[in-house]
C-alpha cells in the first residue's frame, strides 16, 4: 500500500519530468480517491497539480479534493492553497465556492509573511485570472504584498505576474493598482540587464492592455538592443591588444608603412 506522500510525489514527479504514463494516472487515480481523506494539505496540492499538468483530468477527484480543502482549510499555508487553485484553473475546472473561501484568507499581510511569497502570490493571481474568477479583493491583497518586495521575484516571475493582473483588468475592468505598476516599472529600470526579451514584451503587451505608460519597458527592451549591437568591452579590449601585438611586430620587422618610408628616405641620403 503506498502511502498518500508516496503516491503525490511520484505523480509530482512524473507530471515536472514532461512523462505522461496513462496507465501508471489510470491507476494512481483509483489508489487516490480511496486515500484522499488521508492526505495532508501539501499532498493534495501536489496531487491535483500532477493530474492537471499531465493534462489528465479525473472530475470527480477533483471535486472530491475541494471538499476535502474546505473541510480542512485551517490547515492550509498559502503555498498550499496557491498551488491548489492554480491546479484547478489549469484543469479548466474553477470551483466557485474553494475559490471564494480561499480569496477570503488572502490578506496582504498574510501574502507578504507567507513562505515563498514571490512564487505563491504569482500562482495566486495566475489561478484567478486564468480561471476567470472575479475577486478584486484578491488582486489588491497581491499587489500590496508583491509591490514593496518585486526585489525577491525573479524577472520572469514579474512578467508573469503583472499578465495575470491584465488578463483580470480585460474581464473585470475593475483591477487597476498605481502603486504596484510603478513599483514594477522601477523594477523593470533597475534591473533591465535581468529581463529577457520575452519578458520584456509581454510586460509591454499588459501595460498596453491596462492602457499604462510602456515607456519604462520600451526603454528597457532598446536598451537590450544597443546591447546586442554593442561589442562587449572583454571583446574590444581583446581586439586592441591584438592590434597592438600586430603592430610591434609588424615594427621590429621594419615592415610598417612609416619605418619603410623613414627607411627609404634615409638611404637616400
Amino acid at each position: 500500500l503506498f502511502e498518500p506522500v508516496n503516491i503525490s510525489m511520484t505523480l509530482w514527479a512524473f507530471a515536472r519530468s514532461g512523462f505522461l504514463d496513462e496507465k501508471l494516472f489510470s491507476v494512481a487515480v483509483a489508489e487516490v480517491k480511496g486515500q484522499l481523506s488521508r492526505f495532508e494539505p501539501q499532498q493534495i496540492a501536489n496531487t491535483t497539480w500532477a493530474m492537471a499538468k499531465s493534462g489528465f483530468v479525473d472530475e470527480e477527484l477533483f471535486e472530491t479534493a475541494a471538499q476535502l480543502a474546505l473541510e480542512k482549510v485551517e490547515e492550509f499555508q498559502p503555498m498550499n492553497y496557491s498551488m491548489l487553485l492554480y491546479s484547478f484553473a489549469l484543469a479548466r475546472l474553477p470551483h466557485p465556492k474553494l475559490f471564494a473561501e480561499v480569496g477570503r484568507r488572502c490578506t496582504a499581510s498574510s501574502l507578504a509573511s507567507a513562505a515563498s511569497m514571490p512564487h505563491v502570490v504569482t500562482n495566486l493571481a495566475l489561478a484567478y485570472s486564468e480561471a476567470g474568477v472575479s475577486n478584486p479583493e484578491v488582486f489588491d491583497a497581491v499587489a500590496a504584498a508583491a509591490g514593496g518586495a518585486l526585489y525577491d521575484f525573479r524577472t520572469q516571475q514579474i512578467a508573469t505576474l503583472v499578465h495575470a493582473f491584465a488578463k483580470a483588468e480585460a474581464k473585470t475592468a475593475r483591477v487597476r493598482h498605481a502603486r504596484f505598476f510603478d513599483a514594477v516599472s522601477r523594477a523593470v529600470s533597475k534591473r533591465q540587464a535581468e529581463f529577457k526579451p520575452r519578458d520584456l514584451e509581454e510586460l509591454r503587451d499588459a501595460y498596453e492592455l491596462l492602457g499604462l505608460s510602456t515607456a519604462p519597458i520600451l526603454m528597457a527592451m532598446g536598451s537590450g538592443d544597443d546591447k546586442q549591437d554593442r561589442p562587449a568591452p572583454v571583446l574590444i579590449a581583446f581586439l586592441v591588444a591584438t592590434v597592438a601585438l600586430l603592430l610591434l611586430a609588424l615594427a621590429s620587422a621594419g615592415r610598417l608603412p612609416g619605418a619603410a618610408l623613414e627607411g627609404g628616405a634615409g638611404g637616400a641620403r
